[in-house]
């Protein structure tokens, strides 16, 4: 259960102790999506460059990563406005480090923190029990 609280004039969510309460996670999924995805965008296409573009690339992933972690994290996490510039610098140094972070611990760190990895086991869970509880079906009729 959920109660609705302010904290500096913005609505937030205040979560109250129940059995199978809400766990909120230190980034918002769209946050750590956003960290993956735009490394995974801007650097997967440098080797094509030959590394050649690997600044302009790194500076264009620090901002990119940078303000889609801190918009993602202020406007849907309802973190305040100083601790979403903070994630979205730690999100923004992420993706300017030219290095994918897909497969790595940081990549990891990055599904954990922001829950996307619970996402994935829970988007599992709903199909195979889609699965199970679709009405069973006779197989082809044969004359």
């Amino acid at each position: 259960m959920q109660d609705n609280g302010t904290e500096n004039g913005r609505d937030v969510a205040v979560a109250q102790p129940s059995g199978g309460g809400e766990r909120k996670h230190l980034l918002h999924p769209m946050a750590g999506a956003a960290i993956l995805g735009f490394d995974w965008l801007l650097f997967s296409g440098n080797v094509a460059t030959g590394g050649m573009g690997t600044l302009p690339i790194a500076l264009l992933g620090f901002v990119l990563g940078g303000v889609g972690t801190a918009v993602a994290q202020y406007k849907l996490g309802r973190d305040s406005l100083g601790a979403s510039v903070l994630k979205g610098l730690a999100g923004g140094v992420l993706v300017g480090i030219p290095t994918p972070l897909a497969g790595t611990f940081a990549g990891a760190a990055i599904l954990s923190v922001s829950g996307l990895g619970a996402l994935k086991d829970r988007a599992r869970a709903r199909a195979a029990e889609a699965v199970l509880s679709a009405p069973k079906q006779d197989g082809p009729q044969r004359d």
